[in-house]
């Protein structure tokens, strides 16, 4: 886990020696929270995307409104950086039906750490730190979870709420609302035909 997190780390050094708000993360996002309370800045929903992007509304309210303002870019890096930790922390001390040796496990954190799909753009904000809760998702997907304890079980519900709040991939899948903040809900054929 360690070793991830220094990778991670490495791929793009100067964002954690220089962290910064990015694109919308900052134009709309941060100074969204900037100028408005704590409720209405963790419910914003910005009308250009039109649906509540929950990771990016906490990481720039905490800081717009719990660190100094010029260590707020460390807050929604930090946000970023724990929820792109999320699927190597799935994957490592999991229990995956699909990668289950330690060279299995290795292999799927190369390939999570070296995909060319993944922009420089998207590593450490929290504005796209979506993508990062989608993999967490497919990942617990494929756990086992027989005899998962009770703190692995709500932990694994966070990151779906997390991720199910916003568009996007998991609830794209279903064709009922009534799975659209479970991915889980689709793999288990709970959409009505």
């Amino acid at each position: 886990m360690v070793a991830s997190a220094g990778l991670l780390a490495l791929r793009a050094p100067q964002l954690i020696a220089a962290p910064r708000l990015f694109a919308e993360e900052s134009r709309v996002f941060f100074r969204h929270a900037f100028e408005s309370g704590l409720f209405d800045s963790l419910t914003y929903v910005y009308w250009k995307a039109g649906y509540l992007n929950l990771v990016t509304n906490v990481a720039t309210t905490l800081g717009a409104h719990v660190v100094a303002l010029e260590y707020a870019p460390y807050a929604t890096m930090g946000i970023a950086l724990a929820i792109q930790l999320l699927p190597f922390l799935i994957l490592l001390f999991g229990r995956s039906t699909a990668f289950r040796g330690e060279i299995e496990k290795g292999a799927a954190c190369c390939i999570l750490l070296f995909a060319p799909t993944i922009a420089p753009e998207v590593w450490l904000t929290s504005l796209h730190s979506t993508v990062f809760l989608d993999l967490a998702a497919l990942l617990i997907l494929l756990e086992d979870l027989k005899g998962v304890g009770r703190a692995r079980r709500w932990s694994y519900r966070l990151v779906l709420l997390l991720g199910g709040y916003r568009a996007s991939t998991p609830s794209c899948c279903c064709r009922s609302s009534r799975c659209a903040l479970s991915p889980i809900g689709c793999a288990n054929g709970s959409s009505s035909s």
